[in-house]
């Protein structure tokens, strides 16, 4: 089964999706000094009302008068800090900081957070009835993508209508203040893999397109490595496309019509639309080394040899799953398949040798 006919199954209208045809927050936005003295006015309001006190050892999710709110030791340093959400103001979140029981403004980002009252469905907001996946009940996640012992707090907005967007606040060790990054993700949350950074896109209401964007982390930033593409525009014609951050090289990767386990690589430069031959790659399974279980095939383990070789990255790094299938039980197989690789010099010295011996 290719993933085209995997996503329709499983979303319908949607491809599995990082950083195209979305809306994102203007993170560059400034306020000025009565923009800060009502927000923080405001979130002093919002958070002396929560139920509750909010505290420093515990972290807590709160409603109050409708916004919502996630306070205590945020960021693992030991402070008292809340994230709150404000209301008809030109910021959409404050960041709060609690010195000798005293709330002040630490800063604004321009980021509305999504989110649904517990009880509720998107069916009773109608603004969000075309979103998906269905909105959190708080629209705040905190989640150690990097595996610093910093969690990062995911926040969930309004993409474009029709797709739940999640940013990333980042606060990176030894600097006082998070960091709203320009990185986002579609969707599908972001998650942190292998030391990698993944997020997630696609072509929007139609099912065209999807991608992964993948990140290394340098200096406790996000640092853009590669982008996997997978193009179902044409279903007959389903292709992944695959480039790495800082070339204008892109390759794409179909099904070979003339053989049942093959594929074909045509090479593109980004110059024109002129596409030249790369390879043609060939794959079995050595003998007597085929799965019994016939959720394992060819398929899912040639998706994870492209990625390691064209995209230099461990197959752990990919995802979670191909096709559905757990990236876990492909792994152990791929030091089982036989690689035939025709192509040029360069493709051949890149892509003919096994991932494992």
């Amino acid at each position: 089964m290719t993933i085209c006919k995997w996503v329709h199954a499983v979303f319908g209208l949607f491809l599995v999706s990082a950083s195209h045809a979305q809306w994102f927050p203007e993170k560059a936005q400034s306020f000025s000094p009565e923009d800060r003295q009502r927000a923080e006015q405001q979130a002093r309001n919002t958070l002396g009302k929560a139920p509750g006190t909010p505290s420093a050892n515990r972290i807590q999710a709160q409603v109050s008068e409708g916004l919502a709110m996630l306070s205590g030791d945020l960021f693992a340093d030991g402070r008292r800090v809340a994230v709150v959400e404000l209301r008809e103001l030109p910021a959409g979140l404050a960041l709060m900081v609690c010195e000798q029981d005293t709330w002040h403004l630490q800063t604004l980002w321009n980021l509305s957070p999504v989110w649904i009252s517990a009880g509720k469905t998107k069916a009773d907001y109608p603004e969000y009835r075309r979103i998906i996946p269905e909105p959190p009940h708080t629209p705040f996640r905190l989640q150690d993508l990097d595996g610093d012992a910093i969690p990062e707090l995911i926040v969930t907005f309004n993409n474009d209508g029709y797709r739940l967007g999640y940013a990333i606040i980042k606060k990176v060790r030894d600097e006082a203040m998070p960091r709203l990054l320009d990185v986002y993700s579609s969707l599908h949350p972001p998650q942190g893999l292998a030391g990698r950074l993944l997020t997630y896109n696609d072509s929007g209401r139609k099912a065209w397109w999807g991608e992964t964007e993948y990140w290394r982390w340098e200096k406790g930033l996000p640092e853009h490595v590669a982008t996997w593409h997978d193009n179902c525009f044409n279903p007959e014609k389903h292709f992944w496309a695959v480039s790495l951050a800082g070339s204008s090289e892109t390759l794409r990767i179909a099904e070979n019509e003339e053989s049942e386990d093959g594929f074909v690589i045509t090479r593109s430069d980004g110059t024109d639309s002129k596409e030249e031959f790369y390879a043609i790659v060939d794959f079995s399974w050595k003998p007597g080394k085929a799965p019994k279980d016939e959720v394992l095939n060819l398929y899912e383990a040639a998706q994870l040899y492209f990625f390691e070789k064209l995209l230099r990255m461990p197959a752990a790094a990919f995802d979670k799953e191909v096709n559905g299938v757990p990236v876990t039980k492909i792994i152990p197989l791929m030091k089982h398949l036989e690689i035939r690789v025709k192509g040029t010099p360069k493709a051949v010295q890149r892509l003919a040798p096994p991932v494992q011996q």
